[in-house]
């Protein structure tokens, strides 16, 4: 069948059930089956997750597994936006060199802004695939190098006009999740010092298991030279999804930005040594009127004293991660809650504070009970426009009932 017959056939087909269609794969002896398979599942996945790509009707899409471990174009447009920042005008006169291709969302948003773009892969289909799509996409002039990166940079001269992306592997040799530096390809640390020499910067996207403090500890071991740190932790839609790590030469603090869609908080690293926790005491919770829930990025960060000291926040309690306060704040990056009334467990305290409530959204915070087993004690239905937080505050458990702030 020719490409032709098989893209009409695919377009006919791609809002189609994909396992439905593979179970009538016998009705089709002429098509490529599988090959099909994979143009709509991978036109579905990146209608969702890369709209931009989703909008080309002449892309190739990778297999299945590529497709779930690719940015989104919410991150990768950042990434492009975070590389004109660091990088200014110069960029245009410099080279993109992205040392692990992959499918190539982010190298495509990445590139865009450069004089010069080089897709480095490994992966011989891949690379085939970014000779296919690069040009698709507007990027007509990129370079698709099939090569190894640690043998690719071992072949490099020296000059600096040129800024490396690198995203490595995240599976072991059997398909396994791994997190460290040291367990990915390629391994970062062992390539960290070699890129810094032939670099102006270096932008690394590593897992969000990684704790920052020890992946930017293990960075500066790995080089000899004077190297500046910036810490981004991408959220999208409140859940975590990315940790980049970018290195330059210019000498500033270090900053930690965490994001997720609309909301920005950034601050100094050193601000972790200055700033500190306060405390709410159980028996002068009254005048607190808010209750805050910080976003996933700020979780992961683990920045609770500078929450404090931006906000004049109190945090309920060491391992509650709520934080209260006596005034609304609307530019809180998480979410935010009107308090209407805080009870103990007393029997009688509960019946008068949760009367004529049928129905609730509980959530537990360093408390003995699961929130499905409270729910059943307090004899509420889940869902609604109320919400319960359940939390220890000096060894006291109390229910703070809320309505979400919109």
């Amino acid at each position: 069948m020719c490409k032709f017959v098989i893209d009409d056939f695919i377009l006919q087909h791609r809002k189609d059930d994909v396992r439905q269609l593979a179970l009538q794969a016998d009705r089709y002896p002429e098509v490529d089956m599988p090959y099909v398979l994979d143009q709509i599942a991978g036109w579905k996945k990146a209608k969702e997750k890369v709209p931009r790509w989703a909008e080309c009707k002449d892309i190739i899409y990778p297999p299945h597994l590529n497709m779930e471990q690719c940015s989104s174009q919410t991150t990768a447009e950042y990434k492009r936006q975070l590389a004109a920042k660091i990088l200014g005008a110069q960029r245009k006169n410099m080279t993109l060199v992205d040392l692990t291709g992959g499918w190539g969302v982010d190298f495509s948003f990445l590139a865009q802004i450069f004089g010069k773009a080089v897709y480095v892969e490994r992966d011989e289909h891949l690379c085939r695939l970014a000779r296919h799509n690069m040009p698709c996409l507007g990027l007509s002039d990129a370079v698709v190098v099939n090569d190894d990166s640690t043998k690719y940079l071992a072949e490099l001269k020296d000059d600096r006009q040129r800024f490396f992306f690198i995203d490595p592997a995240r599976r072991d040799v059997q398909g396994r999740k791994v997190a460290g530096l040291e367990a990915c390809t390629p391994d970062v640390l062992q390539l960290f010092d070699k890129m810094m020499s032939l670099a102006s910067g270096v932008m690394m996207k590593l897992s969000p298991m990684l704790d920052w403090h020890e992946a930017v500890k293990q960075l500066r071991k790995a080089t000899s030279q004077t190297v500046a740190f910036d810490v981004h932790i991408l959220s999208v839609h409140n859940e975590c999804k990315e940790l980049l790590v970018v290195a330059t030469h210019h000498q500033h603090p270090l900053t930690v930005t965490c994001v997720n869609d609309g909301e920005t908080f950034s601050y100094y690293a050193e601000e972790e040594m200055t700033s500190a926790i306060r405390y709410s005491n159980a028996e002068q919770l009254q005048g607190r009127r808010f209750l805050y829930v910080p976003n996933a990025s700020l979780m992961k960060a683990g920045c609770f004293p500078e929450l404090c000291a931006r906000y004049d926040l109190e945090m309920a309690d060491a391992n509650s991660h709520l934080f209260l306060s006596q005034e609304m704040i609307p530019d809180f990056p998480g979410r935010q809650f009107e308090i209407l009334a805080i009870s103990s467990l007393n029997k009688r305290e509960v019946r008068q504070t949760l009367k004529d409530l049928g129905q609730a959204n509980v959530a537990v915070r360093n408390f003995p009970m699961t929130a499905v087993e409270l729910r059943k004690r307090l004899h509420l239905r889940d869902g609604g426009n109320s919400y319960i937080f359940a939390t220890t505050i000096q060894r006291k458990h109390l229910l703070f009932l809320c309505r979400p702030i919109s």
